[in-house]
């Protein structure tokens, strides 16, 4: 838990947070029709007309035990519809969250529930109820009002107030958690006297001999939640706190602007108005302040990034990655005791999400082995990626400091989208740990994406000592070595692009970056890391299939483009999160598209349409035979694959179309019974890619069948062979046989039970019958020409 206290801290530092809500807090907020919105205070017309309100929190506002409309969520809800015009509600509590779920994601808030995504969904204020899971998971008050204290910061300086419900009571803690649950409620509302809401006092068992046990009136029966009725006095608290917070506002404010954040201009003068829309026509980033006509005190500084007009947009470069190396302005200290270091602020007013790395944490600094996990891109997208030192990049140089290889002295000014913070300090190189240097390995690249890596480093020195940084690649020597002077003199500008750079790396998933201090020089500087990717997703699909690209992250708004080979225009109404292709033609094969996820562009998918391809089959074989003789028939294919799938059908004037048992072969014998019977053959294909269909059907044989009628007298007398006994019992003979190259005998229903190809050199034969059933047999000869010949005899015993 100590953990995200420990964060707390070090960020405040970054924030420009006053508990005065008397104070203008100033926002902006760029809308998707090419306007911007910019708020600097609230009035009464911030609760009656058109209000945006988030909720935050756990199982009170999740509305956990109750049901539909005596939920807290529902309650807020019904009001506001009451009592406001044109109201949105966005509840995004979640029961068993606490504070750090809250937090930003870059410190391990939880992505769509958490204060990012309050802020983005544009409110005008925010309510949050938390009202004893962080004490529950054992967080101290200190630690849990720094929580509250930098969320509340954050959302001000987005120029939107938090409304904060105090503690609940809850019977199950012990005497100990239950007074610290008393104490905290007290800390809340000495915190935002004009702005919390009291949930402790209604409902708390005045009688009891604990501090915070519930009124059991008011409890929802499992000692922690309260029921419909406790819940109400909480609706009514801040039903009450809104009406008397938000209050009409008369007077003057004075709009200025920047481009650069030092040099300003009046903007506009408004009256008796906090919140106005305007065209956005800049095509830089614009700074703004405001400030009320009657007092001399700004608003915090905000920032537009340009214009999002059609022709004009500004992309984000979200498959980016931002380190900022240096000391956390807390546990970071100089060899004088002085903390030093400023973390960025993630997201940064470019709505950038930054990594501050520290080192090894805490006031360690860059030590051997110092290692950040997990990095974020700029869109706060968690990576494999990580970073680590190996070596000890000061050297021999003051081995007793507490903190290793940080330093400060850097710009007090941003440049470009990189901010002040992350040019004002630095880890720095001592010239000791030459000739070799010391790795920056980073890991957890991705082998199919493409890395730029930037290197940039500053210190400002009246002194004019070279600082020159010299780096190369594990696969390189240093006569290929490439270098930057990170020096600057002390009234110098930053320069952007005064950098160490490799481009195009690919095909790896790791890479080490050798660092050392160039010749002439006794340190040199690394400030910030810059590491920009593009990843192309192949996207597969069959011609005239169907596909669904993702844009892969939350957004306000979403414009799908497609690039065709001329540069990517926008798809007409493809403004969704998704973006569906339906019966995709060939010609589109090697098209890209990309989605702007609130002008974020997302990853690129590259279209690959592969061609159909129809598996078929056709049989043949003979389909004029006489009754009881079998024929031979194979199927030819295409498309099937490695393991096609073969069954043979059969239509008679017993049954419609139905599989052949065991028939699954390539080939078949089969036995028609009467004129007209049919027969098929199903393919089901194995071959992998695009198939127009798995399992298809071949053509129709239809057979002719030659039906015996005769018994007696023989009626091959005038071919030759006769049989006789006829009727027989034990054995029959068959003679005047010549030339005939096959035997066979079938019973009527089809049934063989002799076949013999060994004829063509007898003249007579005789079998024995007696294992046969009595009944009506078929003796069928074949010769070597086709021409066949029949005989039916009796079998009676």
């Amino acid at each position: 838990m100590r953990y995200y206290f420990f964060l707390l801290v070090i960020c405040l530092t970054s924030l420009t947070v006053n508990a005065n809500d008397t104070t203008l807090h100033a926002g902006v907020y760029r809308n998707s029709d090419n306007t911007f919105t910019l708020r600097w205070n609230t009035n009464d017309k911030t609760l009656t007309t058109s209000p945006r309100v988030v909720g935050l929190g756990s199982s009170t506002l999740a509305g956990y035990l109750l049901s539909y409309p005596d939920r807290l969520g529902d309650k807020i809800n019904a009001w506001l519809s009451a009592n406001t015009s044109g109201s949105t509600w966005i509840n995004l509590a979640v029961a068993g969250y606490a504070s750090a779920n809250l937090m930003p994601t870059s410190l391990g808030g939880t992505t769509g529930k958490n204060i990012d995504s309050a802020l983005n969904s544009n409110p005008d204020f925010i309510f949050i109820s938390l009202p004893t899971n962080d004490v529950a998971n054992g967080l101290t008050n200190a630690a849990i009002m720094a929580n509250f204290r930098y969320l509340d910061g954050l959302a001000l300086n987005s120029g939107v107030p938090i409304f904060w419900e105090t503690t609940q009571p809850r019977t199950t803690f012990n005497a100990t958690l239950q007074t610290q649950l008393k104490v905290l409620a007290d800390s809340i509302r000495a915190a935002w006297p004009n702005r919390y809401v009291e949930g402790f006092t209604p409902v708390v068992n005045t009688t009891a001999s604990t501090d915070a046990a519930i009124n059991s009136i008011y409890d929802a029966g499992d000692g922690v939640h309260l029921n419909t009725t406790g819940n109400q006095f909480i609706a009514d608290s801040l039903f009450a706190r809104w009406k008397n917070y938000f209050q009409p506002v008369t007077g003057v404010y004075i709009i200025e602007t920047s481009a650069d954040g030092t040099t300003w201009s009046t903007f506009d003068t408004v009256t008796n108005t906090v919140k106005k829309t305007y065209i956005n026509t800049f095509t830089a980033t614009q700074y703004f302040r405001v400030r009320s006509e009657s007092a001399a005190a700004y608003s915090n500084i905000v920032s537009l990034t340009p214009a999002s007009s059609p022709g004009n947009i500004k992309v984000r470069n979200t498959n980016r990655i931002l380190v900022d190396l240096g000391g956390d302005g807390v546990s970071t200290i100089l060899p004088n005791g002085t903390a030093i270091g400023q973390p960025t602020a993630s997201p940064d007013a470019f709505g950038n999400y930054w990594n501050n790395w520290y080192g090894s944490g805490g006031s360690a600094g860059f030590k051997d082995g110092a290692t950040i996990t997990q990095l974020i891109t700029t869109a706060d997208s968690a990576t494999t990626i990580s970073m680590k030192i190996i070596g000890t990049p000061d050297g021999t140089y003051n081995t007793s400091s507490t903190t290793r290889a940080i330093n400060n002295n850097g710009f007090s000014a941003g440049i470009g989208d990189y901010p002040s913070t992350a040019l004002s300090d630095n880890m720095f190189l001592y010239n000791s740990i030459n000739p070799n240097g010391v790795i920056l390995r980073i890991k957890g690249l991705a082998k199919n994406s493409t890395y730029n890596f930037k290197l940039w480093g500053a210190r400002l020195d009246a002194v004019t000592t070279p600082r020159i940084l010299e780096t190369r690649l594990a696969a390189e020597d240093w006569t290929a070595a490439k270098n930057i002077e990170t020096r600057y003199g002390t009234s110098a500008s930053p320069d952007y692009d005064r950098s160490i750079n490799y481009t195009g790396i690919t095909g790896v998933d790791s890479l080490d970056i050798y660092l050392r201090v160039g010749t002439g020089s006794t340190f040199a500087s690394l400030s910030l890391v810059d590491i920009s990717f593009g990843r192309t997703d192949t996207v597969t699909v069959c011609e005239g299939a169907n596909t669904t690209l993702t844009a892969g992250r939350n957004a306000g708004t979403y414009q799908w483009q497609q690039n065709t080979g001329s540069g990517y225009v926008n798809v007409s109404g493809a403004t969704s999160a998704t973006l569906t292709l339906t019966k995709v033609l060939p010609a589109w094969s090697g098209y890209r598209f990309r989605c702007l996820a609130d002008n974020d562009s997302s990853n690129i998918h590259h279209l690959l349409v592969k061609s159909s391809a129809t598996p078929s089959i056709t049989i043949s074989g003979t389909t004029s035979v006489r009754q009881y003789v079998s024929t031979s028939l194979r199927a030819v294919i295409t498309n099937g694959g490695s393991a096609p799938f073969y069954q043979w059908m059969d239509s008679t004037n017993t049954h419609t179309w139905s599989d052949i048992n065991e028939a699954s072969a390539e080939a078949l014998t089969y036995t028609p019974k009467k004129t007209g019977d049919k027969l098929l053959c199903q393919l089901t294909s194995s071959q992998a890619g695009c198939l127009t269909a798995t399992t298809v059907s071949s053509n129709q044989l239809s057979f002719k069948v030659d039906v015996i009628t005769a018994l007696d007298p023989d009626p091959s007398t005038n071919t030759g062979p006769r049989i006789y006994p006829n009727p027989a019992g034990a054995s029959i003979t068959i003679d005047q046989l010549s030339n005939w190259k096959t035997m066979e005998i079938h019973s009527l229903d089809g049934k063989t039970y002799l076949k013999r190809d060994d004829m063509l050199t007898k003249t007579s034969i005789t079998l024995s019958i007696s294992h046969l059933p009595n009944g009506v047999y078929l003796l069928a000869l074949t010769k070597a020409n086709g021409t066949t010949s029949s005989i039916k005899f009796v079998k009676a015993d």
